[in-house]
């Protein structure tokens, strides 16, 4: 199976994160126009045993639909038993779109309009990862995030684990003034959830007009980032115990291994990974002093929140998911913006468009600036059959 979608990383992120429950195809995601990223990867595939996934809210998705058409093109050079369209999955909140693209009637999945990419791994958007663990698994997942959605709905502010991340991340930002927040999950499986909480807080919260249109004197979203631990004391762990800026960080971390199939004393390997996780959290907490070499000082201080859970399962992700979506909720209540909308990627759709009109001949750069249309030109002089 092949996943061709945009930027919403949700469902690579959950097939990497319950790998230990694959039991579908191989499955790859594609969601870079780059086109090494599908070439790399129908190199690795076997025409006559793939099924291209297309997942486009609106099906019009020029990255998107630029990989589904190579995709395409590349099972149609590779003939093999049944039609076409049947080799070809859609995912859509515009089914129409989807057949006059060519997809059949019966496989195409469809969700609704008013659900954003970011929000959308619940819908039909995670058809792949259904394939991929099974669909008993995929609705533990839903059910872990159901109960999660039922304690923001149903617990006092004061006990409500959502409400005070949220608010948490609101004091960092607005009352200790710092613009990163960090997410380092102690857990290699869950490389890709910082970049998908990083989408996901960013492009809800990162507004500078409120939702009445007025113009916001406050900061907004920190930028998120993070990577998963161990490796990541090795690289950047020495700035924030001693540099200059103070970093909010989530240290997330299960306290039990899972899905280890192989022979082998796996389980004190994974006592050491929590050992390290706990000692990053205290360490940042209170620090190390010493005045006669200062710098071997560590002031402490430093904020972080230790998120724990048994063992990794669809129904605990599930939860933590929900949990991060509710924390962005939050923020974005406090600092009333529109966490449901994205114009800024829009802009930048629209203006990737006018550009790839210029490169193609079809459009003048008159109305760009002069610094875009000198570069383009350059980009143009040096295209082939130009020389």
């Amino acid at each position: 199976n092949i996943g061709i979608g945009g930027s919403d990383l949700g469902p690579a992120m959950v097939s990497a994160a319950l790998a230990h429950y694959g039991s579908g195809p191989n499955l790859h995601y594609v969601s870079n126009v780059d086109p090494s990223h599908l070439h790399d990867i129908l190199c690795r595939c076997q025409p006559d045993k793939t099924l291209v996934i297309v997942t486009s809210k609106t099906f019009t998705t020029a990255e998107t639909m630029r990989n589904a058409a190579l995709a395409r093109q590349w099972l149609g050079d590779h003939p093999a038993p049944g039609a076409l369209a049947s080799r070809i999955v859609a995912v859509t909140a515009a089914p129409e779109r989807a057949r006059a693209w060519g997809v059949d009637e019966r496989q195409i999945f469809d969700f609704d309009e008013g659900v954003g990419g970011r929000y959308s791994l619940w819908s039909a958007v995670g058809l792949p990862v259904m394939i991929d663990i099974g669909p008993k698994r995929f609705a533990e997942m839903l059910a872990g995030a159901a109960r999660l959605d039922d304690h923001f709905k149903t617990m006092p502010l004061a006990s409500n684990v959502p409400v005070i991340m949220g608010l948490l991340r609101v004091w960092n930002r607005n009352c200790l003034s710092c613009p990163t927040h960090g997410l380092m999950p102690y857990d290699q499986r869950l490389a890709l959830l910082p970049a998908w909480a990083q989408q996901l807080e960013m492009e809800s919260n990162g507004k500078s007009v409120d939702r009445d249109g007025k113009v916001i004197t406050y900061a907004t979203t920190p930028v998120i980032w993070g990577e998963a631990g161990t490796g990541c004391q090795h690289s950047f762990f020495q700035a924030l115990h001693q540099g200059t800026d103070i970093v909010p960080l989530d240290i997330l971390v299960p306290l039990k291994a899972s899905g280890m199939t192989l022979d082998g004393d796996w389980d004190s390997s994974h006592r050491i990974l929590v050992a390290n996780a706990l000692a990053q959290a205290e360490a940042l907490a209170v620090g190390s002093e010493n005045k006669v070499e200062p710098h071997r000082h560590f002031a402490g201080g430093r904020p972080s929140s230790l998120i724990t859970w048994e063992a990794t399962t669809p129904a605990v992700l599930g939860q933590l998911l929900a949990l991060y979506e509710h924390i962005t909720v939050v923020s974005g209540f406090v600092w009333n913006v529109n966490s449901f909308d994205q114009w800024g990627v829009e802009l930048g759709k629209v203006m990737a468009n006018r550009f790839s009109a210029v490169l193609a001949g079809e459009a003048k750069a008159d109305d760009l600036s002069a610094t875009a249309a000198d570069l383009l030109a350059d980009i143009m002089a040096g295209a082939p059959g130009k020389n």
